[in-house]
């Protein structure tokens, strides 16, 4: 019979635990210098991202420790993240707008916090920013905002040490590339 008590209370802990971790890791994320707040999207916009992607903390040590066998450069270049984090919104009407003066706001003060621009579409329909932020030689975060005319804003923040030739790799290992990408 004790044999069974120590695994549920085990299982009992662990699950307790996650919330309190997930928050942990995520308010630690927050002091990063490749940290980015975009501020509060679904309020803005009125609605929930049609895709949210939020790894960080435990979820990508147990990435990078799952595919070191198959993959030790990507294990290593994840080993490396503190996060990722991919918000894409599906615009209704007026949110366009919205989404494009975000953009705006979050580029000027990038612009003023030692971020370097990299990329930047000066579109009035379509604007495309894109920054790094470097801690020596090194980067320590990356930030792209996207909005695509009416259609769709995405915001994403890649926190830690960021090797840009792993990252492409990752990309095209999840399927993502940039062939095709039209800004019309």
């Amino acid at each position: 019979m004790k044999r069974f008590y120590i695994p549920l209370a085990a299982a009992t802990l662990f699950l307790a635990a996650g919330p309190l971790a997930a928050q942990d890791w995520q308010d630690a994320v927050k002091s990063k210098p490749g940290y980015v707040d975009f501020g509060d999207l679904s309020k803005e916009l009125g609605e929930e991202p049609k895709v949210e992607v939020m790894l960080g903390g435990p979820l990508i040590s147990f990435l990078a420790e799952a595919s070191r066998e198959d993959d030790p450069e990507l294990a290593d270049m994840l080993k490396g993240l503190a996060a990722v984090r991919v918000n894409v919104f599906e615009l209704k009407e007026g949110d366009a707008k919205v989404a494009r003066d975000r953009v705006n706001q979050v580029a000027k003060k990038l612009a003023g916090e030692h971020w370097q621009k990299t990329i930047s579409v000066n579109d009035d329909e379509n604007p495309v920013s894109m920054f790094i932020r470097t801690e020596g030689d090194k980067i320590s975060g990356l930030a792209m905002m996207v909005v695509s005319g009416d259609r769709e804003a995405v915001f994403i923040n890649v926190v830690g040490d960021v090797d840009p030739a792993a990252l492409g790799k990752l990309a095209a290992k999840l399927g993502v590339s940039v062939k095709g990408l039209s800004l019309d």
